[in-house]
Protein backbone atom coordinates (compact mmCIF):
# COMPACT_ATOMS: atom_id res chain seq x y z
CA UNK A 1 0.00 0.00 0.00
CA UNK A 2 1.74 3.46 -1.03
CA UNK A 3 2.18 6.13 1.63
CA UNK A 4 0.31 9.12 1.75
CA UNK A 5 0.50 12.72 2.70
CA UNK A 6 -1.96 14.61 5.08
CA UNK A 7 -3.88 15.66 1.94
CA UNK A 8 -3.98 12.38 0.58
CA UNK A 9 -2.02 12.32 -2.26
CA UNK A 10 1.23 9.77 -2.92
CA UNK A 11 4.46 10.17 -1.73
CA UNK A 12 7.35 9.15 -4.23
CA UNK A 13 10.38 7.61 -2.19
CA UNK A 14 9.16 9.87 0.61
CA UNK A 15 8.45 12.77 -1.34
CA UNK A 16 5.19 14.01 -2.38
CA UNK A 17 4.60 13.23 -6.15
CA UNK A 18 4.23 15.95 -8.82
CA UNK A 19 3.75 19.99 -8.58
CA UNK A 20 2.91 19.50 -4.51
CA UNK A 21 6.45 19.47 -3.64
CA UNK A 22 6.78 22.36 -4.29
CA UNK A 23 4.01 23.67 -2.37
CA UNK A 24 4.95 21.27 0.35
CA UNK A 25 8.85 22.84 0.15
CA UNK A 26 7.72 26.29 0.92
CA UNK A 27 5.47 24.97 4.09
CA UNK A 28 8.50 23.42 5.21
CA UNK A 29 10.28 26.62 4.83
CA UNK A 30 7.87 28.76 6.62
CA UNK A 31 8.20 26.73 9.70
CA UNK A 32 11.64 26.56 9.67
CA UNK A 33 11.80 30.59 9.56
CA UNK A 34 11.38 32.67 12.80
CA UNK A 35 8.57 33.94 13.87
CA UNK A 36 7.81 37.52 13.92
CA UNK A 37 5.58 38.78 16.15
CA UNK A 38 3.86 41.72 14.34
CA UNK A 39 4.31 44.08 11.67
CA UNK A 40 5.49 46.73 14.03
CA UNK A 41 8.22 44.43 14.97
CA UNK A 42 9.86 44.84 11.73
CA UNK A 43 9.32 48.48 11.66
CA UNK A 44 11.16 48.98 14.92
CA UNK A 45 13.89 46.38 13.38
CA UNK A 46 14.04 49.34 10.63
CA UNK A 47 14.28 51.82 12.87
CA UNK A 48 17.38 50.38 14.62
CA UNK A 49 19.04 49.39 11.41
CA UNK A 50 18.25 52.95 10.48
CA UNK A 51 19.90 54.52 13.34
CA UNK A 52 22.80 52.26 13.40
CA UNK A 53 23.30 53.27 9.75
CA UNK A 54 22.73 56.96 9.69
CA UNK A 55 21.66 57.87 13.43
CA UNK A 56 18.29 59.20 14.77
CA UNK A 57 15.58 60.24 12.57
CA UNK A 58 14.35 63.91 13.34
CA UNK A 59 10.87 64.83 12.44
CA UNK A 60 10.99 68.07 11.42
CA UNK A 61 7.30 68.55 12.74
CA UNK A 62 8.39 67.93 16.31
CA UNK A 63 11.58 69.84 16.51
CA UNK A 64 10.51 73.50 18.59
CA UNK A 65 13.29 74.87 16.53
CA UNK A 66 12.06 74.26 12.98
CA UNK A 67 9.39 76.23 11.07
CA UNK A 68 7.90 72.98 10.12
CA UNK A 69 6.74 73.00 13.64
CA UNK A 70 4.17 75.61 13.38
CA UNK A 71 2.29 74.41 10.31
CA UNK A 72 -1.58 74.29 9.98
CA UNK A 73 -3.21 71.40 10.26
CA UNK A 74 -6.49 69.73 9.07
CA UNK A 75 -8.39 71.63 11.50
CA UNK A 76 -6.40 74.99 10.13
CA UNK A 77 -4.94 75.41 13.40
CA UNK A 78 -1.30 75.86 14.95
CA UNK A 79 -0.05 73.98 17.83
CA UNK A 80 3.45 73.92 19.50
CA UNK A 81 5.19 71.06 19.55
CA UNK A 82 5.86 70.96 23.17
CA UNK A 83 2.75 72.34 23.74
CA UNK A 84 4.49 76.17 24.51
CA UNK A 85 5.32 78.46 21.72
CA UNK A 86 8.80 79.91 22.21
CA UNK A 87 10.00 83.30 23.67
CA UNK A 88 11.67 84.33 20.42
CA UNK A 89 12.30 83.59 16.65
CA UNK A 90 15.22 81.29 16.35
CA UNK A 91 17.92 83.45 14.41
CA UNK A 92 18.43 80.46 11.80
CA UNK A 93 15.01 80.88 10.55
CA UNK A 94 15.17 82.78 6.70
CA UNK A 95 12.29 86.09 6.13
CA UNK A 96 10.16 83.41 3.92
CA UNK A 97 10.05 80.74 6.93
CA UNK A 98 9.01 83.36 9.45
CA UNK A 99 6.31 84.64 7.23
CA UNK A 100 4.64 81.87 6.26
CA UNK A 101 4.64 80.57 9.79
CA UNK A 102 3.15 84.51 10.87
CA UNK A 103 0.56 83.64 7.63
CA UNK A 104 -0.28 80.32 9.22
CA UNK A 105 -0.49 81.46 12.84
CA UNK A 106 -2.73 84.20 11.46
CA UNK A 107 -5.52 82.00 10.03
CA UNK A 108 -5.06 80.03 13.38
CA UNK A 109 -6.35 82.99 14.80
CA UNK A 110 -8.84 83.53 13.09
CA UNK A 111 -9.99 80.08 13.55
CA UNK A 112 -9.70 79.93 17.11
CA UNK A 113 -11.45 83.42 17.34
CA UNK A 114 -14.55 81.94 15.29
CA UNK A 115 -14.86 78.64 17.20
CA UNK A 116 -17.18 79.97 20.34
CA UNK A 117 -19.21 81.25 17.53
CA UNK A 118 -19.36 78.02 16.26
CA UNK A 119 -19.69 75.86 19.42
CA UNK A 120 -21.93 78.24 21.04
CA UNK A 121 -19.23 78.61 24.33
CA UNK A 122 -15.32 79.95 25.07
CA UNK A 123 -13.41 78.57 27.65
CA UNK A 124 -10.64 79.45 29.95
CA UNK A 125 -8.19 77.05 28.18
CA UNK A 126 -9.40 78.28 24.91
CA UNK A 127 -8.51 81.98 25.79
CA UNK A 128 -5.17 81.34 27.03
CA UNK A 129 -4.47 79.51 23.63
CA UNK A 130 -5.59 82.62 21.78
CA UNK A 131 -3.23 84.71 23.94
CA UNK A 132 -0.59 82.89 23.62
CA UNK A 133 -0.58 82.57 19.95
CA UNK A 134 -0.99 86.47 19.53
CA UNK A 135 2.14 86.63 21.24
CA UNK A 136 3.81 84.17 19.14
CA UNK A 137 2.60 86.14 16.00
CA UNK A 138 3.51 89.84 18.08
CA UNK A 139 7.28 87.97 18.17
CA UNK A 140 7.30 87.19 14.42
CA UNK A 141 6.23 90.25 13.52
CA UNK A 142 8.84 92.19 15.41
CA UNK A 143 11.25 89.69 13.35
CA UNK A 144 10.18 90.53 10.41
CA UNK A 145 10.55 94.15 10.75
CA UNK A 146 14.15 93.98 11.64
CA UNK A 147 15.02 91.94 8.87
Amino acid sequence: MPRLTPTGRKLHKGRPAGAARGVFRKVGELLRRPKRLSKSDTKSERAEKWERRKGPRLDPTKDPGSPQAYRLDKARKVHAPDGVFPNGVPSHWKREEIEQVASDVRTSLATRRNEPFIFGREDGPHREQIRRQEDFLKLLERALESR
